[in-house]
């Protein structure tokens, strides 16, 4: 364990204090602290390098003029303020949450990812290793210039990767090409509300696999707390500022925002408050990319977008392409067929400019299991009852094949992304005939099973570009549109076949393993 002697240095009008400190461990040796003429007046304060992190004690950082609200871990910022406008004041505020940790029963805050915004450097001092600052607040970024319209990167031939888990430490390494998205931010009607409390670890394991983060940053799905905040300035002023305070403190590049199930009547402000978003996110050199539903007669979920408008303001648009059927659909159906999901990039295409496009595609799939008996399947694939051997299903006995296909289109239950989705199942209600039909989602990696035991059942559908099985149980009959090598790699194809930008996959965890690395998107 490396100890190090450490100390701020500060400008002269910083107040000149001595902060004592408690050593977060028994085997941390009491910090040696140096004055350092050549920095001017200095404010020696404590910190210790433990297990990778730099742990201050919250009342060291009060003494730096950095504070807690209210006893919590979250702090308030001074931000350089790049002005959009003339006249606007040279700095603004956001309030920060930052990682804290527990060590031998007192709380730590690791400044170790905010030491370079906050002027903190490291630097030799005799035989000890000396942090110091030279002023209080967030250096302001090298480029200080407003990004001109359009993509102020390029992520061509990248993927987008949602990780609802924070699956970072099991994640595989990727090549750079990967960009990550976490759902680590949601708004609130009292601003931006941090997810992850362990956000600093989980943003430096990305690192090291070689992943890019842009956090997701979500509405909670709620059309009544969303519309509070599109009916406040206030409020949206303050998650910008804490979107911008963040993406500093925590070395972001970019961000993912995920608002959905919004007031149809709230169709403008939404606009008006992303655009506003992201001018102000371009000033620090922040990315902003968007995810939007294809079309669909709903308001909140489909109608509420004017794609033409967000089109031209944000970086990406990411097409969800998928719940084509949603699990609360009282018919079977495939997440995603090519016909479908290429009607939906042709829509897009028309309202917005094909290199801003990056198409989202499901890692999942759903067992679609209509019981004839009213209990459901048992979770191993190796329990399920005996199949009916006297049963044959034609091929044409896929319902996509029976002219339900463009019903399918027209009546999208979108319930999209939501974490209960992922590892739940959903009784409905079935057709005459059958007493319950129960609704399982499935991953790609588990697929596998199924797919090797019942490979006779299952049969290539060209035109869907989906494998379909209809397996005859002796209770009950199940069907599944398989998402896999195949039918992945088809809606790739689509990429380049429309010049998009990148590719994005619904989610992190549903992968087998080294699946980045033998899916190129371009």
């Amino acid at each position: 364990m490396k100890v190090y002697s450490i100390c701020i240095a500060m400008y002269c009008w910083a107040s000149l204090f001595s902060v004592g400190a408690t050593a977060p461990a028994d085997k941390l040796a009491r910090p040696l602290v140096h004055q350092v003429e050549d920095l001017g007046i200095t404010s020696p304060v404590k910190v210790y390098e433990y297990k990778g992190q730099w742990l201050v004690s919250p009342e060291a950082l009060s003494q730096l003029g950095i504070y807690s609200i209210g006893g919590s871990p979250t702090y308030r910022f001074r931000i350089p303020w790049i002005a959009l406008h003339s006249g606007e004041p040279p700095y603004t505020f956001a309030d920060i949450t930052l990682p804290r940790h527990k060590v031998q029963g007192k709380w730590w805050i690791n400044v170790k990812r905010a030491a370079p915004v906050l002027g903190m450097y490291m630097r030799n001092s005799g035989k000890e290793q000396v942090l110091f600052s030279t002023h209080i607040g967030m250096k302001k970024p090298a480029s200080l210039t407003i990004f001109p319209p359009g993509p102020p990167v390029s992520i061509k031939g990248s993927v987008l990767l949602w990780d609802p888990l924070f699956l970072g430490e099991k994640l595989s390494p990727v090549n750079g090409k990967v960009i990550v998205s976490p759902t680590a931010f949601r708004v609130t009607a009292k601003g931006l509300s941090l997810r992850n409390s362990n956000l600093d670890q989980l943003a430096e394991q990305y690192e090291k696999k070689g992943y890019t983060m842009w956090p997701l940053v979500d509405n909670g799905f709620s059309p009544q707390v969303t519309s509070a905040i599109l009916h406040s300035s206030e409020v949206q002023e303050k998650i910008i500022e804490q979107l911008i305070g963040y993406a500093l403190v925590y070395h972001f590049r970019g961000y993912n925002l995920d608002f959905e199930n919004i007031n149809y009547s709230d169709k403008e402000r939404l606009t008006a408050f992303v655009s506003q978003l992201v001018a102000r996110c371009h000033a620090y050199g922040i990315v902003i990319s968007m995810d939007i539903t294809p079309h669909s007669p709903s308001l909140r979920w489909s109608k509420v977008y004017d794609r033409k408008a967000l089109g031209n303001v944000v970086d990406y648009v990411v097409l969800m392409g998928y719940d084509q059927v949603g699990k609360n659909s009282s018919k079977p159906g495939p997440v995603a067929t090519y016909p479908w999901v290429e009607k939906a990039i042709q829509a897009l295409l028309k309202e917005v400019p094909a290199e801003k496009v990056i198409l989202g595609m499901p890692l999942y799939m759903r067992i679609w299991y209509s019981s004839y008996d009213g209990r459901d399947l048992p979770k191993k694939v190796e329990e399920w009852p005996p199949i009916e051997r006297a049963a044959f299903v034609e091929k044409t006995d896929n319902p996509m094949n029976n002219g339900l296909a463009a019903g399918f289109s027209e009546t999208v239950t979108l319930l999209l992304k939501e974490l209960s989705d992922m590892d739940s199942n959903t009784t409905q209600n079935t057709q005459p005939g059958s007493k319950k039909l129960f609704v399982h989602t499935l991953s790609l990696a588990d697929s596998f099973v199924i797919r090797q035991k019942y490979k006779e059942y299952i049969h290539w559908d060209k035109i869907h570009q989906l494998y379909y099985m209809d397996l005859p149980l002796q209770t009950g009959r199940v069907q599944i549109w398989f998402e896999e090598e195949k039918s992945l790699q088809a809606k790739m194809g689509l990429i380049k076949k429309y010049q998009l930008s990148a590719g994005a996959f619904w989610r992190s965890g549903f992968e087998p393993t080294e699946f980045f690395k033998n899916f190129n998107v371009l």
